[in-house]
């Protein structure tokens, strides 16, 4: 996630730096018109870092409650063999 989401931030590198050369008028450049990203649906950096903590996070009560799950299953299983060694 982390990954996708530095490789995803959208070049703007190609965007000219000057608008005359595009044969805008003087208005739109002495204007303080800024060229961003717009919204899409590519995670950014912004959001990526709290999206990728909650993963984490997640799979961490995930990974411990099956840890505890198999702990418990794995003492069930010692009691009742041991319930049929006593009862044998």
């Amino acid at each position: 996630m982390l990954w996708a989401g530095y490789f995803c931030v959208p070049d703007l590198s190609s965007i000219p730096n000057n608008f005359s050369t595009l044969g805008k008028s003087e208005t739109i450049m002495n204007s303080n018109i800024f060229i961003t990203a717009g919204p899409d649906a590519t995670p950014d950096l912004d959001s990526i870092i709290p999206n990728v903590n909650c993963f984490y996070y997640l799979l961490l009560i995930i990974l411990s409650v099956y840890s505890l799950f198999c702990v418990l299953i794995s003492s069930f299983h010692l009691h009742i063999q041991s319930l049929k060694i006593q009862t044998g």
